[in-house]
């Protein structure tokens, strides 16, 4: 059997529920380990949140095809909460009202996460989640949550690093008007200052079509550079702003912009001329491409999509470890009460959770990997191929 075959068949295992829950399992025995994850399967954050499902269901099938969990397949109860903060509140209230999970994966976009979090710790659940929100990684608040994407405190260092280097002394700073992207942009302002720039920040609200007033009045101010900041639905509005201005500036583009179905929202011609920064795990022939863990991956990946990747594979990849942290953390405790999970998860190795692909840095104080200045690149806009961003010269 091939290894495609036989991730298909471990796959075989996930349990996909479309909009409730079945029995919760009893979170102290060494049975079968269910995953429960709110997930954005219809509504507008529909296309990411089915991306980042792409992922989870790979991680099962590679969790199983090597032996599952207490050596029993793991169990992936996908539940479609639609698409915003109040939905994604509603789905969580009901969930732990059948008994406290085993883990919990919280939400697709920042926001519904940020919504979900607190009725997850007051239950007590385990939470493997994907925000890049500093107060979300605040372990006196939620000792049993961690998050497996980039600290955006990384993310908008690098980019700060990078500007400074580029000699701008004035950013407009375009994004979004929602939680996750209002804490973005206060690390981003924070970052800058530091590097010795001063940041006017615009916010687009997410029920807007056009982001052009907000954009107008950034330019007003004369920067010298443009960032755009936005994920997946709220990134149109921000890049027809820039489209119908057409501002002569340097203008760069976030992980979080890079990370979105760009081709699926705009011509190529929308971001002639942008600098977009990216994880380099998104790029074809980078060093981080080429271990063991993400080649495994990427072929369950693949196996589960059969080739079709519109988003960047970042975007796969954070609900892809959301699921192996969980899994690695029951494992390594032994049995699924979440305050051994937890203790798990201080302590673990890389070699703890070899299919886990980026930085293992988690500890008592530290409830993030950390990706520090060797994680980012900074490119042109170009032809992606199998989720992957062919580097341009």
């Amino acid at each position: 059997m091939t290894s495609v075959m036989r991730l298909a068949a471990a796959a075989a295992a996930v349990l996909v529920v479309g909009a409730g829950c079945g029995e919760p399992a009893d979170q102290g025995a060494s049975d079968t380990l269910r995953i429960d994850a709110l997930a954005a399967l219809s509504g507008p954050s529909a296309a990411v949140g089915q991306a980042m499902s792409q992922g989870m269901k790979a991680a099962v099938a590679v969790i199983n095809d090597g032996g599952g969990v207490f050596g029993k397949p793991v169990e992936l109860n996908l539940i479609d909460y639609g698409s915003g903060p109040t939905q994604a509140v509603a789905k969580a209230q009901e969930l732990v009202s059948q008994g406290t999970p085993q883990a919990a994966i919280p939400g697709t976009p920042g926001s519904d996460i940020a919504a979900a979090m607190p009725v997850f710790a007051k239950a007590g659940v385990f939470v493997s989640h994907h925000d890049t929100n500093p107060d979300l990684t605040d372990v006196a608040k939620y000792p049993l949550s961690f998050t497996n994407a980039y600290p955006v405190d990384n993310a908008t260092a690098s980019l700060a690093e990078r500007l400074a280097g580029e000699g701008y002394r004035s950013i407009a700073y375009l994004t979004a008007d929602d939680t996750s992207s209002r804490s973005n942009a206060r690390s981003a302002q924070a970052a800058f200052e530091e590097a010795g720039m001063s940041t006017e920040v615009g916010y687009v609200p997410t029920t807007a079509v056009d982001g052009t007033p907000q954009l107008q009045q950034l330019l007003a101010s004369e920067p010298d550079a443009l960032v755009l900041r936005a994920y997946g639905a709220q990134a149109p509005p921000i890049i027809k702003a820039r489209q119908k201005l057409n501002p002569d500036l340097p203008t760069y583009g976030t992980q979080d912009l890079t990370a979105s179905n760009l081709d699926d929202l705009a011509p190529a011609s929308a971001y002639a001329g942008m600098t977009f920064q990216s994880i380099s795990l998104a790029v074809e022939g980078s060093p981080a491409t080429q271990t063991p863990a993400f080649t495994t991956f990427y072929e369950a990946l693949k196996a589960e999509t059969g080739g079709e990747l519109p988003f960047t594979i970042f975007t796969y990849l954070v609900g892809y470890n959301d699921v192996m942290l969980a899994a690695a953390a029951a494992e390594k405790a032994g049995n699924t009460d979440p305050k051994e999970m937890a203790a798990a998860v201080e302590s673990i190795t890389a070699e703890d959770m070899p299919n886990y692909v980026g930085p293992v840095s988690f500890s008592p104080d530290q409830h993030y990997p950390e990706y520090d200045s060797e994680w980012w690149t900074y490119i042109s806009y170009g032809p992606k191929v199998d989720g992957l961003i062919q580097p341009q010269s």
